[in-house]
């Protein structure tokens, strides 16, 4: 059997796909060709997302270690005990420290469910110490898009474009949802391509002009490419 979906726990790409099941059981992945933003493309990591359900080192279940750290030894209890360990810990950092001692973190699993109620949970317990993968990921786009535009930006890739800019990003192996339908019709319509970035990765070894930085001077740059703009109009 075949149902369409999208891989939604990866990352934050949600790139169509197409799921082959049978007996109850994933047996295939591919990418989805008549889902606009990707056109079929799937990544490394979406072909492999049965390993990721199947693995035999998944945890499916609360577990406890009863070993010195590292060591490995771990008991399975209940999803109440485990709640409620969590629970008793808690308040006892919080008697003894605050509750501002406590940080809570949402990991690169994709699910903004979690994300919700680990804010519920930080407000319940009154600490102001809320992270996720975004605060060193994607959060200084989020914040140029809102002050640039209003709000999240997002590539038109129907138009075809003359030039292309890439700053800071390896878009064919990372994020690259909607871009990689971008760079063969580029090719096509003999657009140039510009890439930014002090390492060669993947998408600068293909580039029209490759600008190699030195690590941490985007800035300058940056502020050059504005003096030039208003300068010359």
């Amino acid at each position: 059997m075949e149902t369409r979906t999208f891989c939604g726990k990866m990352c934050g790409a949600s790139c169509g796909i197409i799921v082959t099941t049978q007996n109850g059981r994933i047996t295939g992945i591919r990418g989805d060709p008549d889902y606009p933003p990707t056109k079929g493309f799937i990544c490394a990591k979406g072909r492999a997302y049965p390993e990721l359900i199947y693995h035999k080192d998944r945890v499916t279940k609360p577990l406890r270690r009863i070993g010195p750290r590292g060591s490995g030894e771990w008991e399975e209890i209940t999803t109440e005990d485990a709640l409620g360990y969590i629970a008793e810990k808690l308040k006892e950092i919080i008697s003894n420290y605050g509750s501002e001692c406590v940080a809570l973190h949402r990991g690169a699993h994709r699910n903004d469910l979690v994300t919700d109620m680990l804010i519920r949970l930080g407000k319940a317990i009154g600490t102001p110490n809320i992270a996720n993968l975004d605060n060193v990921c994607s959060m200084a786009r989020v914040f140029a898009d809102i002050y640039t535009y209003g709000g999240k930006s997002f590539p038109d890739t129907r138009t075809p474009s003359k030039c292309i800019l890439v700053w800071g990003r390896n878009s064919l192996e990372t994020g690259s949802e909607s871009m990689i339908n971008i760079f063969p019709e580029a090719r096509r319509n003999k657009a140039e391509l510009l890439v930014i970035d002090p390492r060669r990765t993947s998408i600068a070894a293909q580039a029209t002009q490759w600008i190699k930085l030195k690590p941490g001077s985007d800035g300058y740059l940056a502020i050059a490419i504005i003096k030039t703009i208003i300068d010359e109009k």
